[in-house]
């Protein structure tokens, strides 16, 4: 089960970039809660320490770069101890806003309204609380995406809707690696 949203603005604006998003993964079956990762739409710098701040907290991230190949899009929370604590703060805060640096050297500065975050968040913890470890995963929006020609408008709070499996896959490689990074 995850928790998806969309940037309301990025910048520098016209910039060539796939997908962007932000996600809050809970995998029953590996036992994790509170995954944090985000696809920014373009490979990462080698030497790119992306962070996301939400009102007055930073959270560092960390990149996949040296995984190779669509992890080099990716980024997760540097420090899963703090997993908790970021997810509380997506909960209380108004917004987010991640910065990361492009294997061009190009600075992003993604912005994201956490507006109906809190539910959001509630409502995919509470779905992936009550799955079988197999289950396939479960898309909850939590973000009115403001952007014109496209995105998921008007899906403040917990709007639901069930994606097969093979639908989505998002990289994971670290497993146990995953402090070694």
């Amino acid at each position: 089960c995850y928790a998806m949203t969309e940037p309301k603005q990025m910048l520098p604006r016209g910039a060539n970039r796939g997908d962007v998003y932000f996600m809050v993964t809970h995998r029953p079956a590996r036992g994790t809660r509170n995954e944090i990762s985000m696809r920014v739409g373009y490979p990462f710098s080698s030497t790119s320490r992306p962070f996301a701040t939400i009102d007055k907290d930073k959270f560092q991230l960390f990149t996949g770069v040296k995984e190779g190949g669509e992890h080099r899009f990716w980024a997760w929370l540097d420090n899963v101890k703090r997993s908790s604590a970021m997810v509380d703060a997506l909960k209380k805060g108004y917004k987010m806003v991640i910065k990361g640096t492009s294997s061009r050297d190009t600075l992003t500065t993604d912005t994201y309204s956490l507006k109906g975050s809190a539910d959001a968040l509630g409502s995919s913890a509470e779905v992936a609380s009550h799955l079988p470890p197999l289950t396939c995963l479960h898309r909850v929006n939590f973000l009115t995406v403001g952007r014109s020609g496209g995105g998921a408008s008007g899906t403040s709070g917990a709007s639901q809707r069930g994606w097969p499996c093979s639908s989505f896959r998002a990289p994971w490689p670290f497993g146990t690696r995953r402090a070694n990074l």
